[in-house]
């Protein structure tokens, strides 16, 4: 289990990350592409895969999202 200081250490962390887009770009076609990408590579071959996707507004960079 990780410490308290350990969560917070994390969290910050993500809080200072640069950003890889410019700000108010919404790629959602670009992280489904990531996502599946990941899901393939994956050691086992899972009963189901499932992309919870959470946005800050319509899909506006990158590819488009698909099906």
């Amino acid at each position: 289990l990780c410490a308290e200081a350990d969560a917070a250490a994390f969290a910050e962390a993500i809080d200072n990350a640069p950003r890889t887009i410019r700000p108010g770009a919404t790629a959602l076609g670009e992280a489904l592409r990531h996502a599946l990408a990941l899901l393939a590579r994956a050691p086992f071959a899972p009963l189901r895969a499932v992309i919870d996707v959470a946005g800050d507004g319509r899909s506006n960079a990158g590819i488009a999202p698909a099906a």
